[in-house]
Formats: structure tokens, sequence, C-alpha cells
């Protein structure tokens, strides 16, 4: 028998050997990154929407792929469109209410002044960014006042005492979960 003959028999010997490890080291890392999610956020993330993403990660439906800017700016509008049903499936789904802002909040980061009236409800974050194919779908939204949603987003925030903080390593801005992340910038959420 030739080596033609066996070639693709080898190819899918060597994936099945190696692929499962890197894959698994990568599942890892964006169990981690919802693990942050939930500790920069201070809530859990429900069980129904981490097996939701859970499972599309597994199944490769999103974050490999880049969107170009104007596929993810149709995103941004079908979002901006559909965001009170989502919260309210969302709300439904997890049999929590969405949080609301109980006093006037400000967020200042990168010399910018975030104010929040009392009342707002909180940012809408996407767990996959929609600019690596994360659906707008309830499953993958977590509520994040605008301080957690810019710490996330790796932003430096400033406290009350005048200093700033920031995350060391942001996941959602981490390359080998989301290939081409924007370290920085919440315009890809």
């Amino acid at each position: 028998m030739s080596w033609k003959k066996f070639s693709p028999l080898i190819y899918v010997v060597i994936v099945a050997l190696f692929l499962p490890d890197a894959y698994a080291g990568r599942l890892q890392k964006f169990d981690n990154y919802l693990d942050q999610l939930e500790s920069v956020s201070g809530s859990q993330i429900h069980p129904i929407v981490r097996s939701h993403l859970t499972k599309g990660y597994k199944n490769k439906n999103f974050g490999d792929e880049v969107l170009s800017a104007k596929a993810l700016q149709e995103k941004h509008q079908d979002f901006s469109s559909r965001k009170r049903t989502l919260i309210k499936q969302w709300e439904t789904a997890t049999g929590r209410s969405w949080p609301k802002y109980t006093a006037k909040t400000e967020c200042v980061t990168k010399g910018t002044c975030i104010t929040k009236r009392q009342g707002h409800k909180y940012d809408a974050h996407h767990i996959v960014p929609q600019s690596h194919g994360g659906p707008n779908a309830w499953w993958n939204l977590i509520p994040l006042d605008v301080r957690q949603h810019n710490l996330i987003h790796g932003m430096p925030v400033k406290t009350k005492d005048g200093s700033y903080i920031a995350l060391r390593n942001p996941y959602c801005c981490d390359k080998e979960l989301f290939p081409n992340s924007c370290v920085g910038s919440r315009g890809t959420h």
C-alpha cells in the first residue's frame, strides 16, 4: 500500500491525539474567563447561561472568527433594537431581575466621566464578544455596572481615593480565547 492511501488516516490520528489537549487548555481558559466575570461582577453566572456558553464554545459556534466592521455594525444595531427583549428573556430564564443603579453612579476612565442615574439598568456585557461571533442571545449577556464593565474590558478605573485600578489580564482581551481582540476597547463586545 502506498503512503498516499494512509495520509488522511494519519492526519486524523494526529489531530485526534494532539488537538484535544490544546483544546482542553483553551476550554479551561474560557472557564477561567467566566470565573473572572463572576469575580468582577460579584454575582454567579447562572448555570443555564454557563451551559449554553460552554456548549457553544465547545462546538466552536463562536470565538474564532473576527467579524468585519460592517458585520459588527449590523450586529450592534440588531442588539440595540432587541436589548430590552433580551434582558427580559434573561430575567425569565434565570429567575433574576436585571440590576439597576440604586444611586447616581460615576465612573472615570481615560479622562472620561460616565454617569448613570438611579434606576437605570446595568450595562449588558456580551460574554463572548460580538466582534468574535458572540450572539445577541440572552444567555450571552451578563449585567455589569459601568465600573465593572470598564474593568472587564481592561480599562483603568478611577477609585474614590483618586488612584486608578485595572485588571492585569482581562480574559475578554485574551488572544487565545478571542483572536485579534482589542485590549482596552469596549467597542468589541
